[in-house]
């Protein structure tokens, strides 16, 4: 699959993605956290056809990024953006992927909170905002969480749909 990871961080996701043989691009603002990706790609020998980098913003899709994947991985790039950006994170997520292509998530945190990075999110929230361009498949809270996130995380399997 050709797989998008938006807001890749130090790119956890996309090195495991590539492991297990996808094509995966990790998108991310921040430079010295794609500097850290490419170095653990290279320390464990991933192969760089299958985990690619890229210096961009999400939420301002390059066009040559425009449905150019099979596979969004969301985790904690949702939560970290502004709540006012979140519908536009949905159309750089709907015109990322082709469609019928699915969106992955993990969504977090799912509690009462102020402030923010991360900033709360609600089940209502998630699902009016995605409503126009996804369907979801499936909707489910994690029993494997990490300790301090276990009940706040909500693992989420959306289908875009073809434009109207």
């Amino acid at each position: 699959m050709r797989v998008l990871v938006p807001g890749c961080g130090r790119g956890h996701e996309v090195l495991l993605l590539a492991r297990l043989g996808h094509r995966v691009l990790g998108l991310d603002v921040a430079a010295p956290a794609l500097a850290a990706l490419r170095a653990a790609r290279r320390r464990d020998r991933v192969p760089a056809s299958r985990c690619r980098t890229a210096r961009a913003d999400f939420l301002a899709l390059p066009r040559r990024l425009e449905g150019a994947f099979d596979l969004l991985v969301e985790h904690t790039c949702f939560c970290a953006i502004d709540p006012a950006l979140r519908p536009v994170y949905v159309e750089s997520a709907a015109r990322a992927l082709v469609p019928g292509g699915r969106l992955v998530g993990l969504f977090y945190p799912f509690r009462e909170r102020e402030g923010g990075p991360p900033f709360r999110v609600t089940e209502r929230e998630v699902r009016a905002l995605f409503a126009p361009r996804f369907d979801v498949d499936s909707w489910e809270t994690p029993t494997t969480s990490i300790d301090r996130r276990r009940g706040e995380e909500r693992l989420v399997v959306m289908t875009r749909r073809d434009a109207r």
